[in-house]
C-alpha cells in the first residue's frame, strides 16, 4: 500500500473532525491471530482478561510493563473509520492499520 500524498489526507481533514461525538457506529472488526496476519471478522467476542478474543494481544509483549506482559489497559486499539479512509482509502486496506475496531 502506498502513503497517501499530504495534500489529499490535509483535505479530507475537515470530515474526520467532524465525526459525531458520542455516537458512531462500527465499521469493521480486525483480528491479529499473529503479528503477520489480519482476519476481518463480522462478530468478535471481548473478554475482560483476553481482550478480543482470538487476537494475539494476550501473549504479545508490551514495552510498556516492567516484565513484559501484554498491558491491561491496551487490549483494544480504536480507529475512527473516517481517518482510516483517508489514511488507507479502500475499506479492504484498512487491516493494515493494525486496529481491531
Amino acid at each position: 500500500m502506498e502513503h497517501r500524498p499530504i495534500a489529499q489526507l490535509e483535505a479530507a481533514l475537515d470530515h474526520v473532525c467532524a465525526s459525531p461525538i458520542g455516537d458512531g457506529r462500527l465499521e469493521l472488526i480486525v483480528s491479529r491471530p499473529s503479528n503477520a496476519t489480519r482476519e476481518v471478522l463480522e462478530v468478535a467476542e471481548l473478554d475482560t482478561e483476553l481482550g478480543l478474543i482470538g487476537d494475539n494481544w494476550s501473549t504479545r509483549p508490551s514495552k510498556q510493563t516492567v516484565d513484559r506482559s501484554p498491558h491491561p489497559l491496551k487490549q483494544l486499539n480504536i480507529m475512527n473509520a473516517r481517518a482510516a479512509a483517508a489514511i488507507a482509502g479502500d475499506i479492504a486496506d484498512w487491516p493494515l492499520a493494525g486496529d481491531q475496531l
